[in-house]
């Protein structure tokens, strides 16, 4: 067909730069006009139904508000009409220029397509535990990354965002903790390339599938333990010339704020002679010093299309988070372009993508006792920011407390991290039913940063470094080639899917830094390192490593379908490791699964109210490999001196032993579900229960020396088991052509326990304790729960206003007495249960999404209550109005009492979350032509917390030896609003 392009007007164009539109707009000239409208079976109509004409692509049209549509199309063209969840129909055109469209719903449950391990299937297919969430069912807000797009959304996923700082990610944790040494984190798929949760714009996202147990997750044998998070970026669907927009602004407040005393409060304790109270005469309010209102911006074009043989995407988002502290911004480009060329008749697919980000940041924020917020709590609120002549007020500075104006002011940085992905894919279609797919990809990523602290900071105020600059630089390369055969036969009732494959991974990091001070000028920063003079002194610093390893895997998977009732699967990976001992390289990962659809039995077939009920499950074999290159082998370093022919040398000793029996973590898990689906869909859900053990533990082990060479091994022998219910369900109270209500409600328990730390061959005892700066807050023993608080259980205060602990007899006893003897489990970190509640409605033009969220059975150390809480904080800083109130026995602590680890810090964290709302409107464009769909939105994130927790939030960081500590060093937390815009052309 003959196109004309035609340029927007003026008027146009000042409408689209005030919607942030910086392309030329394109459009079409058609043919005859022929009008429509699509509605479903029950007569209502349907918004937002695509209209192409069959072997024409770039000729398309979407049904508006009234499902009402026009295209110009010519007689004998064929219409393909579609939308999300209904069949797709073709209609024929005739001399009828006025066309009335039905479409029949397709049943979303059975036929809903899920991207599972290198393929993917329909949802009626499944036989493991694998959750689906499609872009119109993410959280609709301004998103760090793609996991908090699913935050709520799936059962047993554990999303947390404990900060507000811009450079954070999400943690996430699947069906609990399983291993000790490495990261519990799941494997992140994108676009079949291995890659980070942060790796890709939330923007660009179409839809993310979680495999959650061991059956699904095992065709990615070594690398799938923790689950595997599949993502799958926006595809052009056939449709003509698309630009889609999405542009938001947004500010922060901090979510909650701490009660610290005010200058005039504390200047009272100081007049009151309070011990450690001093008085200097100004009235600062610190933490206001160092916060801003940031205004945060994102844009983001999408552009897509097709022709008759090519489809193509092109992407560019770009964020900008101010950060609520100053000088913490975070500017991030994500940019991404992918073609898709078929030829020869289809017989084969070419296609290519490059994608990246660049993200750019200033003097990094710290999360120790350099940390703005932090000091800006703690510091004296009497203390001037600036003495008289104009230099910092440092008064009342000490190493572990600082001006933190001072801090933000005198510390400059530069930092770059530059990601770029390509891969290129062919797949050969030789006859019907058989795909054979060759994929290469490469990622690198470049980091460059430099920071330098000022004359004026405290390094040269307290440490006389007169200036002080740091390099670092690393480069990361990943290589991945992986060959795919895919068979796919049906014959009657019997359908077979075939998969084999092989997989290959190189990978090597390099990393370098150097340090320097004692500069002549500011003025040089970190851009001329040998400008200070502690390199010829001999007193700089350098340091620089690589590492690198190999992946190898041969896999393949079978799956049978008997008339949609009857299902199996079974896989197994075959995997070789560089990581692993000389003994096992190699280790096989296998995985069965069953499934049987009871509602296509002939006795089902007079139960109308039930589309679906199928009953699964499944067992599976995963790994997890060690954290770190070389584990197996004798590893050297320089350490002490020698006396050798006359002169003292440095000496080359072992710094770990070798160990040719290192293997993989191996998690078996056995799953058994069941998926539902009634009254014409109109209800649907899943239900799970896990048993999930993870063997072979890997830890460090203290072994003699002789006959080792070093006293210490990396070695397997510890056991973690991991139960727990899921609970999953959706429904669609209200649906009519004016309103639509959609809600769903997910639940999820989890129980661990530590079942072994030793075997026959290496011994650690029967705990491990965990500290957090210095002090044992946790421990992991033998038989008991993942993620205990370990310490003296308070039971008073006496009346020399002192702790009273429990002792081991269990009288009490005075905490200046208690012995290491008498601590006890006094809490745990990890919550038992989860409860997600998602609700989506629509009336006419508007929108409206709220997602709420809670965790329960389970406690958060205080541990900004243990710091600042205290009368004896008062000699070092400000301190909380808790300070001074009572405790325990309507007694407040004397100001010279001991403190620790103990179980008044120990707080329940059940909280509950109004996590998003989102509001939004679309209005009826039909007469705006070249805009085929608008919409408005505001939305708040975080908005509320209902809680017992006295602390910032009790929503804290679950990794590690020490979960569940609310870190006095971290980033506050944020409360965010924000306006935004969708527009598509």
């Amino acid at each position: 067909m003959k196109q004309a392009i035609q340029f927007v007007t003026r008027q146009k164009l000042c409408v689209l730069m005030m919607l942030l539109l910086t392309f030329p707009l394109i459009t079409y000239a058609q043919q005859a006009s022929v009008t429509g409208t699509v509605k479903d079976a029950r007569g209502d109509e349907i918004i937002g139904a695509s209209i192409i004409i069959k072997n024409k692509p770039t000729v398309g049209a979407i049904t508006d508000m009234s499902g009402n549509f026009q295209i110009n199309a010519s007689s004998g063209d064929v219409l393909v009409v579609s939308y999300i969840g209904y069949v797709k129909q073709e209609v024929v055109v005739g001399s009828e220029k006025k066309l009335s469209i039905i479409l029949n719903e397709d049943s979303q449950t059975l036929d809903e397509i899920v991207v599972v391990g290198y393929g993917t299937q329909r949802k009626e297919e499944l036989t493991s535990a694998v959750a689906s969430v499609k872009a119109d069912k993410f959280v609709q807000a301004s998103s760090v990354d793609a996991a908090s797009l699913i935050r709520g959304k799936v059962a047993g996923l554990t999303v947390v965002q404990a900060d507000g700082n811009p450079l954070s990610t999400s943690q996430i944790m699947l069906r609990g903790v399983t291993t000790l040494a490495s990261s519990s984190a799941p494997l992140v798929i994108i676009d079949g390339v291995e890659g980070k949760i942060n790796d890709v714009s939330p923007n660009d996202i179409d839809q993310i599938d979680v495999l959650k147990d061991g059956s699904a997750a095992a065709i990615y044998g070594t690398r799938g333990t923790n689950g595997v998070i599949i993502i799958t970026t926006k595809r052009p669907q056939g449709e003509s010339l698309t630009i889609d927009i999405n542009s938001y602004i947004s500010t922060q407040t901090i979510s909650k704020e701490l009660d610290i005393l005010t200058a005039d409060e504390y200047a009272a304790l100081a007049k009151q002679g309070s011990t450690g109270a001093l008085d200097f005469g100004s009235r600062t309010d610190w933490v206001k010093e160092i916060s801003q209102t940031p205004f945060n911006k994102t844009f983001s074009i999408n552009l897509k299309g097709s022709s008759k043989n090519t489809s193509y995407i092109a992407s560019l988002d770009y964020t900008s988070n101010e950060g609520i502290v100053k000088k913490s911004m975070v500017d991030v480009i994500y940019p991404r372009v992918n073609v898709v060329h078929r030829m020869w008749d289809n017989l084969l697919k070419i296609e290519a993508q490059i994608s990246g980000y660049q993200r750019s940041y200033g003097f990094p924020y710290s999360d120790w006792y350099e940390n703005p917020y932090y000091n800006a709590l703690q510091y004296n609120p009497t203390h001037a920011i600036k003495n008289e002549d104009g230099t910092w007020n440092e008064n009342g500075s000490a190493p572990t407390r600082l001006n933190p104006v001072a801090l933000i002011e005198e510390s400059k940085g530069d930092n770059k991290d530059t990601n770029i992905k390509m891969y290129g894919k062919a797949t050969l279609n030789p006859i019907e039913g058989l795909n054979i797919n060759w994929l290469l990809s490469r990622e690198i990523d470049n980091f460059f940063g430099g920071t330098y602290e000022t004359q004026r900071h405290k390094s040269t105020t307290m440490y006389n470094l007169n200036g002080n600059a740091t390099q670092t630089s690393s480069r990361t390369q990943n290589d991945m080639m992986e060959i795919t055969a895919h068979y796919i036969k049906k014959i009657n009732n019997h359908a077979l899917d075939g998969l084999l494959g092989y997989s290959w991974n190189d990978y090597n990091y390099r990393y370098s830094k150097m340090n320097n001070y004692d500069f002549p000028s500011d003025d040089y920063t970190f851009n001329n390192m040998g400008m200070g003079t502690a390199l010829k002194d001999g007193k700089a610093s350098m340091e620089s490593s690589q590492n690198s390893s190999r992946l190898i895997g041969y896999f393949a998977r079978v799956n049978y379908n008997y008339a949609n009732k009857y299902f199996v699967s079974a896989s197994i990976r075959h995997e070789g490791s560089s990581k692993f001992g000389a003994n096992h390289k190699w280790g096989n990962f296998p995985a069965v699964s069953i499934g049987w659809n009871i509602a296509k039995e002939n006795f089902m077939k007079n139960v109308q109210a039930i589309n679906n009920l199928k009953l699964r499950a499944g067992y599976g074999i995963t790994g997890t490999i060690p954290k770190d290159s070389y584990m197996s082998l004798t590893r050297l370093n320089l350490g002490g001196y020698a006396y050798y022919k006359g002169q003292w040398i440095t000496q080359l000793k072992a710094s770990g032993n070798a160990n040719p029996d290192l293997r993989w973590e191996k998690k078996k898990e056995f799953n058994v579900g069941l998926d539902y689906a009634l009254f014409n869909d109109r209800i649907s859900g899943s239900i799970d229960y896990y048993n999930r053990t993870t063997d072979d533990l890997i830890w460090d082990y203290k072994v003699p020396v002789p006959p080792y060479i070093s006293d210490n091994i990396k070695a397997n022998a510890g056991s973690i088991r991991n139960t727990g219910f899921e609970v999953s369900i959706s429904a669609i109270p209200v649906e009519t052509n004016d309103f639509n209500w959609n809600t769903n409600l997910n639940f999820s328990t989890n129980k661990s326990k530590l079942i072994a730390l030793s075997n026959d061959k290496y011994v650690t005892g029967n705990y491990i304790d965990g500290q957090v700066f210095a002090a044992t807050t946790h421990r992991l023993e033998v038989g008991k729960p993942l993620g205990n608080f370990f310490g003296w259980k308070a039971v008073g205060i006496d009346e020399n206003g002192g702790w009273l602990v429990e002792g081991a007899d269990g009288s009490a006893k005075s905490f200046a007495d208690a012995q290491a003897s008498d601590r006890q489990v006094i809490g745990n970190a990890l919550p038992k249960y989860y409860l997600n509640f998602n609700n989506s409605l629509r009336y006419k033009w508007f929108d409206l999404n709220v997602t709420m969220r809670g965790a329960f059975g389970f406690q958060v150390y205080n541990y900004v209550e243990r710091s600042l809480g205290v009368p004896s904080a008062l000699g070092v800083g400000n301190v909380l109005a808790s300070a001074f109130e009572p405790k325990m026995d309507n007694r407040t602590l004397a100001a010279d009492a001991p403190n620790g680890n103990l179980s008044y810090y120990v707080e329940d964290g059940d909280f509950w979350k109004i996590d998003n709302i989102t509001l939004g409107y679309t209005p009826d464009l039909q007469k705006l032509k070249w805009i085929k769909k608008l919409r408005l939105y505001a939305s708040v994130s975080n908005l509320a917390t209902f809680t017992g927790y006295s602390g910032l939030d009790p929503e804290v960081k679950l990794s590690g030896l020490t979960p569940g500590v609310d870190n006095i060093y971290q980033y506050p937390t944020t409360r965010t609003f924000t306006l935004g815009i969708n527009l598509t052309f």
